[in-house]
């Protein structure tokens, strides 16, 4: 066997057992905390485990290949066809291009997909909110209205953009957000980063005076989505908000909600359930 190839064999299993290991521990502290605080833990057991792992694993791959040949595609839909439009909104630690498959997914049901690079992560999050007020004013018009699709720390940015720009819900048709912390992640505990601790924490003081979609934007259909296995973002609860139709998801990652098509499949149709009951955007 070749010297390099060898090499490469030891980096992959390092790589393996690296990210094993630290699902193992994830998993162990997911649950423990759902013992402590009472709450229905949803054990996959050993064969589910196993299958989740291996998604987090695709999609890790997946996500490596749009970083590296999808890099100049986020705000040109991917075809020139007219259709609904959709601004896809990422999470921390990542860009627009995790969005790739998603868009793909979309545009063949007939919509006109955008996604947007937030900015480096661990900024002043204000800065997040005036990239997307601005983008907002560049895709839309004042006749035409846009479908927001958020992972994560994306719908969180949505809640402070409309907090602060209240005005931006007239560019609104609807808000789905997919395993966003709405009211924080367990994840986060009290010796985290202060950045972190101001965005995530349950406690935050921040993320519990942030108003709730339905108050920010009371004539916008809602949509949440959250998975009973999230390991990143628990409990269940704090993904979901009041007065939004609830997606409850078992054996789903949260990074797989990036690239999983049962997600894909679950925002289109919800898109499309709107289209035909009248909630239109301009087409133009």
């Amino acid at each position: 066997m070749d010297a390099w190839l060898l090499y490469l064999l030891i980096l992959l299993a390092l790589i393996l057992a690296f990210y094993g290991s630290s699902y193992i521990l994830l998993q162990w502290q997911v649950s423990r905390y759902y013992k402590l605080t009472g709450k229905s833990y949803a054990a996959l057991g050993f064969v589910g485990s196993a299958l989740m792992f291996a998604q987090i694993i695709r999609t890790l791959i997946i996500l490596s290949w749009y970083l590296v040949s999808k890099n100049r595609h986020g705000l040109k839909p991917l075809n020139s066809e007219p259709g609904q439009k959709v601004l896809l909104i990422h999470g921390l630690h990542m860009n627009g291009n995790c969005f790739w498959g998603f868009r793909e997914y979309l545009e063949k049901a007939g919509f006109r997909t955008y996604s947007i690079n937030l900015g480096k992560p661990y900024t002043p999050v204000e800065r997040y909110v005036q990239r997307l007020h601005r983008i907002l004013q560049r895709i839309t018009g004042p006749d035409e209205k846009v479908h927001l699709v958020a992972h994560s720390m994306g719908g969180l940015v949505i809640r402070m953009l409309l907090k602060a720009h209240p005005e931006d819900e007239k560019y609104l048709a609807s808000i789905s957000t997919l395993g966003t912390p709405h009211k924080g992640t367990a994840i986060v505990g009290d010796f985290a980063l202060p950045w972190l601790k101001q965005l995530f924490h349950p406690n935050s003081p921040g993320l519990k005076a942030l108003p709730s979609l339905a108050s920010l934007a009371s004539d916008v259909p809602l949509m949440t989505l959250g998975s009973y296995n999230d390991l990143v973002v628990y409990p269940l609860a704090n993904a979901m908000q009041p007065k939004a139709r609830q997606i409850k998801l078992y054996a789903m990652s949260h990074i797989g909600m990036l690239t999983e098509q049962r997600v894909h499949k679950k925002v289109c149709n919800w898109l499309l359930s709107l289209q035909q009951n009248g909630h239109n955007n301009s087409t133009q």
